[in-house]
């Protein structure tokens, strides 16, 4: 193939699955059945890629969200809000956990606050390779007990209590017994350095630590996520 014929793309993970949008896009450039109200004909959609940011939640149904100075995990997360605006949405993307794991085993131990809170079966976990394998998922949950789809490839050190496991839906955001943790068209309405105040309570039944939580300026479409382009 001729080099100026190929393309950048971006790739899911293994793991992750990518809903289809709303409506049509044909290579005339309309939404031909004019099925997705979000989608004008001829327009230019870009999906504006969001601020990550590593979240702590207070208390149980707090609005307010406090950075949190952790290490940035995953590894596109900052520990601020400077680049976050007053309007701006937000969505839950991962809750962070410290655990214990045993080698050959699939069951770990989920310890600190909030303990399963917010990890739901199906769930992707992240950012420990040297434990497990990567596209390992959530089976089932017992607290503080999570059974994963792989057994651990080492055990964690005794006395350590800050190993660290990413816990992601593969699609929608972090859930609190099935509903989103943040609801949906959740704004900010205020903000600081190291806080943010939401549009609505989330639904935390208790204080949350490590909540990866993601900011974009604007809600195009609910199956249309960052970075990319789109000619309708």
């Amino acid at each position: 193939m001729p080099e100026d014929t190929c393309e950048e793309l971006n790739c899911c993970p293994p793991g992750f699955s990518v809903p289809p949008l709303g409506g049509v896009l044909s290579i005339a450039g309309d939404d031909s059945t004019n099925t997705d109200p979000n989608i004008v004909d001829g327009e230019l959609v870009l999906a504006e890629e969001a601020e990550w940011v590593n979240c702590n939640i207070g208390s149980a149904g707090s609005a307010t969200l406090s950075a949190s100075s952790t290490a940035p995990v995953p590894p596109l997360t900052v520990t601020d809000f400077q680049n976050v605006k007053v309007g701006y949405f937000a969505y839950a993307l991962a809750i962070v956990k410290t655990f214990t794991a045993t080698l050959g085993s699939p069951t770990i131990t989920i310890t600190g606050g909030g303990v399963t809170a917010g990890i739901s079966v199906g769930d992707i976990i992240e950012l420990v390779t040297t434990y497990f394998t990567y596209g390992t998922t959530v089976l089932s949950i017992s607290a503080p007990n999570v059974t994963l789809s792989t057994n651990a490839l080492g055990s964690t050190p005794a006395g350590v209590t800050d190993t660290l496991m990413s816990f992601r839906p593969t699609t929608g955001q972090v859930k609190i017994g099935g509903s989103p943790l943040i609801p949906a068209s959740t704004t900010v309405s205020s903000l600081t350095l190291s806080s943010a105040v939401l549009s609505n309570a989330t639904i935390a039944p208790s204080a949350l630590t490590r909540v990866v939580v993601a900011f974009f300026p604007a809600e195009l479409d609910p199956n249309v996520t960052d970075e990319d382009e789109l000619f309708t």
